[in-house]
């Protein structure tokens, strides 16, 4: 199953992507949208709680949240090598679990979410 990221998502165009995404593929849309004045989650309808759609409340301009996001989106943990490949090297200040647990206290990721992703981070990598 592929993992598509979209930026916006909750907004007029970008919404229109999601609900399509999910209606015509088994992909997981991961979509980050930091709710500013143009967002309505209405606008997914009942795609909004669809188990293949990923809500994060990060601003896209905010790097590190970003960044780790990608590193949590790619199961096997491969993302971090494929930059470094490239010449990225990413250091973050703050562990993905700490960011999870930021946006789970805030309410900004559902529980069953939250408790997937930290069940992941936990698990033994292959």
């Amino acid at each position: 199953m592929s993992v598509i990221l979209v930026t916006g998502g909750m907004g007029f165009i970008g919404s229109s992507v999601v609900r399509r995404l999910l209606e015509t593929t088994d992909a997981i849309v991961v979509n980050i949208d930091s709710l500013t004045y143009a967002a309505s989650p209405q606008s997914l309808g009942s795609w909004l709680k669809d188990r293949r759609h990923v809500h994060l409340q990060i601003d896209i301009c905010d790097y590190p949240a970003v960044r780790d996001a990608f590193v949590l989106i790619d199961r096997q943990q491969g993302a971090r090598d494929r930059l470094r490949a490239e010449g990225i090297n990413m250091r973050s200040a703050l562990n993905l679990q700490v960011i999870l647990n930021h946006l789970r206290s805030n309410d900004f990721i559902e529980v069953e979410w939250f408790q997937r992703s930290m069940a992941y981070l936990e698990a033994e990598q292959p």
